[in-house]
């Protein structure tokens, strides 16, 4: 068990637009193990064919994914080049990954995007109604030996199940958020990813990304627990 450190979003959320919202960490770079995590509903119903989901990962300072700039940023696609489609029945609507073409995990320095590490994924829903249905995802990050072109390892987890309406209160968030092994969630793990383009292990903030312009991502909650 441990205990989540940080909270940057709650009540009234926000919503993005083709977008990121970065925030620092209140301990830096003093960290072995983190989970990142976000509760979060996309705003419009409509089918993703061959595209990228909601992205949550960790970079250094406030220059994230859509920065030309970024110094280093480290990030997974929560669907990547895959179809959503649109299922349930009004009012618990939501899109289901009906392909399975792999997660991706990347890594940014200054204008450079580069792939460092893939996995087959896991069965995956996001809510379509943020009034009523809200999804979770994490990121666990194991930061490994500082110098090393490994980053120890990067997990992901979501609240899943096809068919099935995805739903998750601020309960069940928070609680997920302070267990090893969150009840109910699916996962899928690279293990000792090869960074490409530099070695320094120096995250110290959150990032959450969207990469569309419609429909809109609603992020409700954004958090972040210590493990180590």
């Amino acid at each position: 068990m441990a205990f989540i450190v940080e909270q940057f979003i709650g009540d009234r959320g926000i919503q993005l637009s083709a977008e990121e919202a970065v925030r620092p960490f209140s301990f830096g770079t003093n960290w072995q193990f983190i989970r990142v995590g976000m509760r979060m509903a996309i705003n419009g119903i409509t089918t993703f064919t061959n595209a990228n989901g909601p992205g949550l990962g960790i970079c250094t300072g406030s220059e994230g994914a859509y920065s030309s700039t970024t110094t280093d940023a480290i990030w997974r696609w929560g669907l990547a080049n895959t179809t959503y489609a649109v299922a349930g029945v009004s009012p618990n609507i939501y899109l289901h990954q009906s392909t399975n073409l792999g997660q991706t995990a990347f890594q940014r320095t200054g204008g450079a995007t580069v792939n460092f590490g893939s996995d087959s994924g896991v069965d995956q829903s996001i809510s379509l109604n943020p009034a009523g249905l809200r999804s979770m995802m994490f990121m666990d990050f194991v930061k490994g030996t500082v110098g090393v072109a490994t980053l120890g390892s990067i997990v992901m987890w979501m609240k899943t199940n096809a068919n099935v309406t995805i739903d998750a209160t601020r309960g069940e968030f928070l609680a997920a958020m302070e267990a090893l092994t969150p009840a109910n969630m699916s996962n899928f793990a690279v293990s000792s990813p090869t960074l490409p383009t530099r070695f320094n292990k120096d995250w110290d903030s959150v990032l959450v990304n969207w990469f569309r312009t419609t429909p809109s991502l609603c992020v409700y909650e954004m958090a972040v627990t210590r493990f180590s």
